[in-house]
């Protein structure tokens, strides 16, 4: 039996608030009660199997967090797939999805932009005379 159902419901509070999402809005997403949340977020009742599963498939909860306040609130989706794909190997779905997550990442957006500026910045005097030799040729960019 979970010792702590105030933690933890204090926690899944603070998770909807994080998605500024009011109770019914939240319970909603998650397919349960207004009243069933209630309970939970005040620590009258303990999140069943059914909505942690929930919470961790639509928000992209760390289950450890809720129940135990261990690690990080959300799960990294880059990595969960290796955490959980049995030999390593990824379905087509799983790789879609996983590629869906990475070109939404903010680290690698971020990354990227940094990559592209550093090489602009570095090449500039390459990319002007090939712009040049592209707007001889008669083209438009």
């Amino acid at each position: 039996m979970m010792k702590d159902k105030k933690g933890c419901g204090s926690r899944i509070r603070s998770i909807r608030k994080k998605f500024s999402l009011m109770q019914k809005d939240f319970a909603k997403k998650l397919g349960f009660s207004i009243a069933h949340l209630s309970e939970i977020e005040n620590g009258k009742s303990v999140p069943g199997y059914d909505f942690l599963i929930a919470l961790a498939e639509r928000f992209n909860i760390n289950i450890y967090y809720v129940l135990f306040n261990e690690g990080d609130m959300f799960v990294d989706p880059l990595t969960s797939f290796f955490l959980t794909s049995s030999n390593n190997t990824l379905s087509p779905e799983q790789t879609k999805e996983f590629l869906h997550y990475f070109e939404k990442s903010p680290f690698v957006q971020v990354s990227t932009y940094a990559y592209l500026k550093k090489f602009v910045l570095e090449n500039s005097d390459l990319i002007d005379k090939e712009l040049d030799a592209f707007k001889a040729k008669g083209k438009d960019l």
